[in-house]
Order: structure tokens, then C-alpha cells, then sequence
């Protein structure tokens, strides 16, 4: 026969297991808080690390760019001085240049039918343009041939011409090309 026993008293606990559990609970607290502080420490330190990164990146980036400043000033004020020096060299050229040697040769092949508009010397290539106006096709071809007479001149032709319609008196406007050589 079986016998039930429905109000039975409960065995007390086991005082060892109850021991252990909360020695267990204690250790696990205990090992909660210290990887609390781990996990803490190890973001400050990655957030010291992120500060001292992003100030270095930022330091660089200065030094690079004051770097590359002083870079840009040092070019620009040699590209400066470059076209001062250049422009210095032209000055130089021209004033050493003997203008009174074309101008004279221009002058003497002159004559009362060909007046003189305009001049245009270019001491670096050592041309001269001459613009004029003559009575006539005649008194332009004559000053051609007095300009290629002149030992300064060379190379002498006639670029351009055209009769001037408008005016009257219908002059020819020519334009001279010639190269010149300074004295030595």
C-alpha cells in the first residue's frame, strides 16, 4: 500500500549549497563591478587616444599648411622677382639700344611726298613698322628703295597699301616691314 503524505514538512535547507550560492553571487557582483571598471577605463583611454589622434592630425595639418604657405609666398615672390629681373632686362635693352641710328635712317629716306604716321620699333625682335601716307603708288615705291638703301635697315618690303578712298586728294597709306641691326 501507498501512502500519501500530502502535508509533509519541508527538509530545511542545505546550509553548505546555500553557502556556496552566495559565495558565488558575491563573486559574480564583485567581478560585474570590476569589469564595469575596465570597460570605463578602456574608453577614457580610446577617447584620450581619439583627442590626441584628432590634435595630431590637426597639428600636422597646420604645420603642412604653414608649410605649404610659406611654399606659396617663396614662389610667388621669386615668380615676382623673376618678372622684376625680366622687366628690368627690357628697360635695359631699350635704353641701351641705338634708337638714334633707326631714327636717322628713317629720317634721311624721308621726302616731301611721304608723310610719316606712324613708327613702331621692336627692340627685342630688332623690327620696325612704318606706317605713312604718299601722293602716290610712285613717291611710296621710291621711299621703299631709299629705305633699303640705308646700312642700318634690312630686309625692307611693303606689307600693306591701300588708296584712301574717302579723302580727296586720294593718298596711299602704306605700311613698311623691315628688320635694323645695332651699331656695334
Amino acid at each position: 500500500m501507498l501512502m500519501l503524505d500530502y502535508q509533509r514538512k519541508a527538509e530545511p535547507a542545505h546550509r553548505l549549497g546555500m553557502a556556496v550560492l552566495l559565495v558565488a553571487l558575491a563573486t559574480l557582483g564583485a567581478l560585474g563591478a570590476d569589469y564595469n571598471n575596465v570597460a570605463a577605463a578602456l574608453d577614457d583611454a580610446a577617447n584620450a587616444a581619439k583627442v590626441a589622434d584628432a590634435a595630431s592630425v590637426r597639428e600636422h595639418a597646420a604645420r603642412r599648411e604653414r608649410g605649404a604657405a610659406t611654399g606659396r609666398r617663396a614662389d610667388a615672390d621669386a615668380l615676382a622677382l623673376t618678372k622684376d629681373i625680366a622687366q628690368a632686362n627690357r628697360v635695359l635693352r631699350d635704353l641701351s639700344t641705338p634708337w638714334d641710328a633707326l631714327f636717322t635712317a628713317v629720317e634721311a629716306a624721308g621726302g616731301k611726298d611721304v608723310t610719316l604716321l606712324g613708327l613702331a620699333p621692336d627692340a627685342e625682335k630688332h623690327t620696325v613698322k612704318i606706317v605713312g601716307e604718299a601722293r602716290n603708288i610712285v613717291a611710296a615705291l621710291a621711299y621703299l628703295e631709299q629705305l633699303q638703301r640705308q646700312p642700318v635697315l634690312r630686309d625692307v618690303h611693303l606689307q600693306h597699301h591701300q588708296v584712301e578712298q574717302q579723302d580727296p586728294d586720294r593718298p596711299l597709306r602704306f605700311t613698311i616691314v623691315a628688320a635694323w641691326e645695332a651699331e656695334s
